[in-house]
């Protein structure tokens, strides 16, 4: 009796080892940010399951991940309430199945990797585990849809280091260094750490110089317009009129000193339709010599785009960029026909379309536009660019870590392209990025403000 109550406490201590270590993963991530936090978990992981029987690894994993992914997007219970408290159990209800879903691709993933390589060397094991692990991560970022949010390549980011080297990445290969000192510590093994340590050094002085050249004339002088508007798309009449005076008179002020004035996702709180008095109000708003980007839904041929919209105050419109990444059950439903009740559980989920035009803009001050969550996939950026211009409307996380890990995401992308970011948030975080991640300025979360920015 006593040894069996032993075994029980055992076995239950090794299941909440895994739920800790899935903890510390999430840890490694933004707002916390203790990067060796990862190296923690994936240790514990690897050592833990490597002796053990395949179903009890395949469990173990399973709570790493359950326990991971909960913590990491518990926001999305957040964005339903922000959205109407009323729904607050199908937040709930989302987590819960994103949490299984996400943490299924991970489980079977490592499984399989066990089957093949236990009985090998502790080196393949650990290579097999992560190597399965990051397949895993791409797999759960794109299929069956569109969900790359906080991948442990982004950790990259967080170290001056190691961020001067994502440009030589993808998003798998940045996964694989991310998690390779967990590897290193595991196998203890002295001529992969050589190697590693080679590789890091020839990485230290090649990544040293900037591959992108900026081919500006003069700096781009920005304003950064951060409302903290709240409900202004859903609210009364009467408020989305409130809503477009407040980003009028935080514009208005100096506005002729800027090339670019920048308002976020969505700020324009009517669907924009091109009419006459739409293009007249909004382009006495814009600078004398540069334009007014601002976001908006707008409607075309029966369909409804999120849009980055640049005017002149000449009233000409110089740029509209329709989202290709489009936030699956925010912005569309996938399987709709499967799903078709979702449209009255939340209104106006799914009526949105993805774009599919290339972004041309021949000017001194030429940004290559990104809305929202676009930032967490790699695009095909050209040298005629001068800097990423990404607006979002992180309302919907509230006062959570989710506006912190997208900012993360932000920085991640900037270092890979090699190219400074201007990012301009509803809510915030707005921020000035430099082309390594860096951020040299921002607006911090919840706040009222504009911020000015120089693009060199």
């Amino acid at each position: 009796m006593a040894l069996t109550k032993k075994i029980s406490n055992i076995t239950s201590f090794y299941y909440i080892k895994a739920i800790i270590s899935g903890l510390l993963f999430t840890l490694s991530f933004s707002p916390f940010e203790f990067v060796f936090c990862a190296w923690i978990a994936f240790y514990l992981l690897l050592r833990d399951i490597k002796n053990e029987s395949t179903k009890k690894a395949m469990l173990y994993t399973f709570l790493f991940s359950i326990s991971h992914f909960a913590s990491l997007f518990y926001w999305i219970g957040i964005s339903f309430y922000i959205f109407s408290p009323n729904l607050w159990y199908l937040g709930i209800i989302s987590v819960i199945l994103i949490t299984f879903f996400m943490s299924a691709y991970t489980a079977i993933a490592i499984t399989i990797s066990k089957i093949i390589s236990a009985k090998k060397s502790k080196l393949v094991f650990g290579i097999t585990s992560i190597v399965a692990f990051c397949i895993a991560e791409h797999l759960r970022a794109h299929y069956p849809f569109d969900f790359s949010w906080c991948r442990a390549g982004h950790l990259l980011v967080l170290n001056q280091f190691s961020a001067s080297a994502i440009h030589l990445t993808n998003d798998f290969t940045a996964s694989l260094i991310a998690l390779s000192p967990a590897l290193i510590v595991y196998c203890a093994n002295k001529r992969f750490t050589a190697l590693f340590l080679i590789i890091t050094g020839f990485l230290c002085i090649f990544c040293k110089q900037d591959l992108h050249t900026n081919h500006l004339s003069q700096d781009i002088k920005i304003k950064a317009v951060q409302p903290n508007l709240t409900a202004h798309h859903f609210g009364s009449r009467e408020l989305q009129r409130k809503a477009l005076e407040t980003l009028a008179s935080m514009t208005a002020i100096d506005k002729d000193e800027y090339q670019l004035i920048i308002w976020p996702e969505s700020s324009y709180p009517f669907v924009f339709n091109k009419s006459d008095e739409e293009i007249k109000f909004l382009s006495k708003l814009a600078p004398k010599n540069g334009l007014l980007v601002f976001g908006a839904d707008r409607m075309e041929d029966g369909k409804i785009y999120n849009s980055i919209i640049a005017i002149n105050n000449k009233e000409e419109i110089v740029l509209i960029y329709d989202k290709k990444h489009l936030v699956p059950f925010g912005e569309y439903v996938p399987w709709r026909e499967y799903l078709f009740f979702l449209d009255k559980i939340v209104y106006g989920i799914g009526d949105f379309t993805a774009g599919n035009i290339d972004v041309h803009i021949a000017q001194d001050m030429a940004f290559f536009p990104m809305i929202c969550y676009e930032v967490a996939f790699n695009h095909q950026i050209n040298n005629n660019f001068n800097f990423i211009l990404n607006i979002t409307n992180d309302a919907w996380f509230g006062n959570s870590s989710g506006p912190y890990q997208h900012l993360m995401m932000a920085r991640f992308r900037a270092a890979k392209h090699q190219l400074p970011m201007i990012r301009v948030s509803n809510t915030g975080i707005s921020a000035h990025i430099s082309n390594r991640g860096t951020i040299i300025d921002r607006i911090e979360l919840g706040m009222h403000g504009t911020k000015n920015f120089s693009i060199r």
